[in-house]
């Protein structure tokens, strides 16, 4: 999935605004928190994968995305009594299996596993829902970091499976809604769901095969077919008890 220049600008100056209106001025919540994010391959929102074929050889590939995971620290900052800036670094695993038909030989698979970091820059709106109930929507601006290179898997020596970034840095739109449960002594618990949209495709994935007795490997899908890495997640979040600015007494 693209997403146009323009549009990528005004989610950016979009989000500046949000954040740059509240922050002076602004005393409120300073928390630390650690999550967890399962990722979900979901077809209703295109992160299940894809099939392409190469009309040429009659070779058909199924790049299939399987579960995943994030984790990762979070830092929040209190802007106001409804809105937050949050941000962090996160570990991100993506995970996909490979499986190759063709008329020419038996049937291949292959699993590719893409690592990278994330460092969102996310505003956030609380609404409250009771005594220590409140609800949020989110949106920001995420920056993934991919510093592998590439990724290579064999099956049987002869078809070789690969993955290249496409760069070693692509930003990404992030939304979310949840909920959280507040404490006074005990922390804050968070659960909620988050959609993270790149604004280009991440990786190309290769496909070759190896001649017997030989290292010259022949592309078998062309041409070569893109990963967008989008991805669905839950999300499960706690932030240690959180401290509060110190305001300063007008009078002194």
């Amino acid at each position: 999935m693209k997403i146009s220049i323009r549009l990528y600008n005004f989610l950016a100056i979009l989000t500046l605004i949000a954040v740059t209106s509240n922050l002076y001025g602004q005393n409120g919540v300073r928390a630390f928190g650690i999550q967890y994010k399962p990722i979900f391959p979901l077809g209703i929102v295109n992160t299940d994968g894809q099939s392409v074929s190469d009309p040429t050889n009659n070779t058909k590939l199924d790049i299939i995305t399987k579960r995943g995971s994030s984790i990762g620290a979070v830092i929040r900052i209190g802007l106001s009594k409804r809105w937050s800036l949050e941000t962090g670094i996160n570990y991100v695993k993506r995970n996909y299996d490979l499986k190759l038909s063709s008329p020419d030989f038996k049937d291949s698979e292959g699993s590719l596993q893409l690592i990278g970091y994330e460092i969102p820059v996310i505003a956030m709106i609380f609404v409250k829902l009771g005594e220590n109930m409140y609800m949020n929507a989110a949106s920001g601006i995420s920056f993934d970091f991919f510093p592998t290179g590439g990724i290579v898997s064999y099956d049987r020596d002869t078809i070789e499976y690969g993955m290249l970034e496409s760069n070693w840095l692509i930003p990404a739109l992030n939304v979310n809604l949840g909920f959280e449960y507040r404490t006074k002594n005990s922390g804050y618990f968070y659960i909620g769901s988050s959609y993270h949209i790149p604004f280009s495709d991440i990786a190309t994935v290769f496909v070759s095969y190896r001649n017997t007795g030989t290292n010259k490997f022949e592309a078998l899908v062309n041409p070569p077919p893109t990963i967008s890495g989008t991805y669905f997640t839950l999300d499960l979040r706690y932030f240690f008890n959180p401290g509060m600015k110190e305001k300063k007494d007008p009078n002194r």
